[in-house]
């Protein structure tokens, strides 16, 4: 594995309380901007069934704090804590945090990237893998 840092954005490409998915090398990437934590990072796919994070929303869970946000996949309304990707209470699965460094020319994240490329065979297991099928 190597660590790379990518460019994702500028930083006035995601207004605060927004998501996206950026492109960092090989590795789909969840740019988030919260009012909480600034900008951070998560791996795109959804640790539940791999769904679009990035696609998905910043919002608020019922917990009665306005400040409190998570993020919501949008395939599922699974829920992820932006900064550490950790879920609510009781839920087993956590969403990968990557590195970010916002500098004067945009946002980075380190990524740590395989020798192998994935190939669409491997993507195509990975995800029947994560179906059970």
């Amino acid at each position: 594995m190597t660590r790379n840092w990518y460019k994702i954005a500028d930083i006035d490409d995601l207004p605060e309380g927004e998501v996206m998915t950026a492109q960092a090398g090989v590795t789909a990437v969840c740019l988030i901007h919260s009012k909480a934590h600034g900008f951070t990072a998560l791996d795109n796919r959804c640790p539940h069934q791999g769904g679009p994070l990035g696609e998905g929303q910043l919002g608020p869970i019922p917990t009665g704090d306005p400040a409190c946000e998570w993020v919501i996949c949008p395939w599922h309304g699974y829920e992820y804590d932006p900064a550490s990707g950790e879920a609510p209470e009781g839920y087993g699965d956590q969403a990968v945090p990557f590195p970010l460094e916002v500098r004067d020319d945009g946002i980075y994240v380190q990524v740590n990237e395989p020798e192998h490329r994935p190939t669409l065979s491997d993507q195509m297991v990975a995800v029947m893998t994560d179906w059970g099928v």
